[in-house]
């Protein structure tokens, strides 16, 4: 309150011709701006926070879940990517970000995944819906609490889009499965274009999922920094993870 007096009497007081004045009330505005802005604030959830309770939110569904992080989509970057029977896109804005990209990520993630959801800290609640079209999904977590405010709908992705994230050798499966030839010495574009023209969406879909869900990045030597869990875990993980307060 004392705050807002004085800043009322500087505003009046500055209006005066007294040049000494104004310079003391300046430096008495910044110095009263400087305390007001030392005062503290209740602080949001950042990004990390609020991807970690939906991770374990994820890790508690009913069905066999792979789990992605910081995954490249081609236009993108997706926060987050689960893969069951499709893929599903998790676009996170924390109580710290903006909206400045998203439109842009709104592009990248139709164009790549089935279902996309908008996870957002108390914040943006109320402005989600707005920012997103109405097939997206909205998810929002605030404290340990999580809530699907409204769920996605299928959307309708590019084939060429998905198959684009598969290794050559996991497009050699697809081809074995689907009866095609291997085109062995073809580029990895020219077999997707072939892909795209002889299966129909559906199959592509079904095949592009199976490949990442059975990803094995032992072939190459290198680290698995996905989160897979199969039905005995999901069940062992369901019996711990409910006595816990995260979803009380």
């Amino acid at each position: 309150m004392e705050n807002e007096v004085y800043e009322r009497d500087y505003g009046t007081l500055l209006s005066e011709p007294d040049p000494a004045q104004r310079t003391m009330l300046k430096r008495m505005g910044a110095f009263l701006h400087d305390i007001d802005m030392q005062q503290p604030r209740e602080a949001g959830m950042n990004a990390q926070e609020i991807k970690d309770i939906l991770i374990a939110y994820l890790k508690a569904t009913d069905c066999e879940i792979r789990i992605y992080q910081e995954k490249s989509i081609g236009g993108a970057v997706c926060d987050l990517m689960t893969v069951t029977s499709c893929l599903t896109g998790y676009e996170i804005k924390s109580d710290l970000d903006n909206y400045q990209r998203l439109n842009h990520q709104i592009i990248a993630y139709d164009r790549f995944f089935e279902k996309c959801y908008i996870v957002v800290g108390g914040r943006h609640l109320k402005s989600a819906d707005q920012k997103v079209p109405g097939h997206w999904g909205i998810i929002t977590i605030q404290s340990d609490h999580v809530t699907v405010n409204r769920p996605a709908r299928a959307g309708n992705p590019a084939c060429d889009s998905q198959l684009g994230v598969l290794w050559k050798l996991e497009l050699s499966n697809l081809l074995t499965k689907a009866g095609l030839p291997l085109y062995t010495y073809k580029s990895k574009q020219y077999i997707i274009g072939q892909i795209v023209e002889k299966l129909d969406q559906a199959e592509i879909r079904k095949h592009v999922a199976y490949e990442l869900m059975h990803r094995d990045y032992t072939l190459f030597n290198a680290k698995d920094y996905s989160l897979h869990f199969n039905a005995a875990q999901m069940k062992r993980f369901e019996n711990r993870i409910f006595s816990d307060s995260i979803f009380s």
